[in-house]
Formats: C-alpha cells, sequence, structure tokens
C-alpha cells in the first residue's frame, strides 16, 4: 500500500508528508485518518478514494 501512495501522490509529496507524519506522530500513535490527513495536506489532494480502497476494501483485487 505505501508503495502505491507513493506512486499516486509522487515522490516529492510522499517524502514531504512523511516527514509531516514524523515530525508530528513520531515515537507516538496515529490512526489511519490522521495519516492519510497529513499525505492529502503533503499532496494537495483529496486520497478518500485511494485509503478506501486500500484500508476498506482489501485493496487490489
Amino acid at each position: 500500500m505505501i508503495h502505491e501512495l507513493r506512486q499516486e501522490v509522487g515522490d516529492e509529496a510522499f517524502f514531504a508528508g512523511l516527514q509531516m507524519y514524523f515530525a508530528e506522530y513520531g515515537g507516538g500513535t496515529a490512526s489511519d485518518a490522521q495519516f492519510q490527513a497529513v499525505m492529502e495536506e503533503a499532496s494537495g489532494q483529496s486520497l478518500e478514494a485511494f485509503f478506501e480502497k486500500w484500508l476498506l476494501e482489501g485493496g487490489l483485487k
């Protein structure tokens, strides 16, 4: 799922999102929704369909 997310948002947004995520939640815990929100902020796009596909529908079928 992580590789597919990187492909979806591109390298720049993906790595910026990871930096933001670890700056905010590093050493702690975060929900799926919090990770999604960080990646949406970094990429500037809605990732609702992407996360729904992977988290609610089981990814690739």
